[in-house]
């Protein structure tokens, strides 16, 4: 991941945006989960 800091480009920029778009849906779809689990 480092050479993505060392050589900043606008593809690695956007990719960068997409995975931390992702994993932070991810996050809340698995959150949104464990709450259900825990009401229930």
């Amino acid at each position: 991941m480092e050479w993505a800091f060392e050589h900043p480009a606008e593809p690695q920029v956007v990719g960068l945006d997409v995975c931390l778009a992702l994993s932070r849906r991810h996050v809340q779809a698995h959150m949104g989960k464990v709450i259900a689990r825990n009401v229930q």
